[in-house]
């Protein structure tokens, strides 16, 4: 892949991640950025999945300010894509597989950030965060779970595509 077209997909995977958060930013915990993480981990290679959540962080951070949930974005986005690189080989590409995952990822995602505000300003209010967002990170979860399993294979599809064409460029 050229240099100019791999960065060009590179931000354009990024922007989309972003637009998909804004665009859904008025439903509390319904996203659609787990998924299509996961998707770019399946599709394409780390360094672009990677570089697309950076793309993505830095958007978020410029649009809605920088805070402590910033490094929290830095951390976690990041370290799902660990996991779904890590766990590809097992999991291989079965999209209830994946919905247990991403259902996981977001139960446990109040926790993760929880880790930051307890490093942050201390194990008090990082437990107090953390509880005080349960109900949130199930919502979370039962979002991913039913996204993954409606949308998984249909997105999966045109993104290989993509994927491909970008190969040949």
């Amino acid at each position: 892949m050229k240099t100019v077209g791999s960065l060009t997909l590179t931000a354009l995977l990024g922007t989309t991640l972003f637009a998909a958060q804004v665009g859904l930013s008025l439903i509390p915990n319904i996203e659609l950025v787990s998924l299509l993480i996961l998707l770019y981990c399946t599709v394409f290679p780390f360094w672009q999945a990677f570089s697309a959540v950076l793309v993505f962080n830095t958007l978020e951070a410029l649009l809605w300010g920088f805070g402590e949930w910033v490094i929290g974005y830095f951390v976690v986005w990041p370290l799902l894509i660990l996991l779904v690189f890590f766990l590809k080989p097992m999991i291989q590409d079965k999209a209830s597989r994946w919905a247990l995952l991403l259902a996981a990822f977001g139960l446990g995602f109040g926790a993760l950030f929880a880790l930051v505000h307890m490093v942050l300003f201390g194990v008090h209010t990082g437990l107090a965060y953390w509880l005080a967002g349960v109900p949130f990170d199930i919502i979370h979860g039962v979002g991913n779970y039913i996204l993954t399993l409606l949308l998984y294979d249909s997105l999966r599809k045109p993104l290989t595509w993509l994927f491909q064409r970008a190969i040949k460029a």
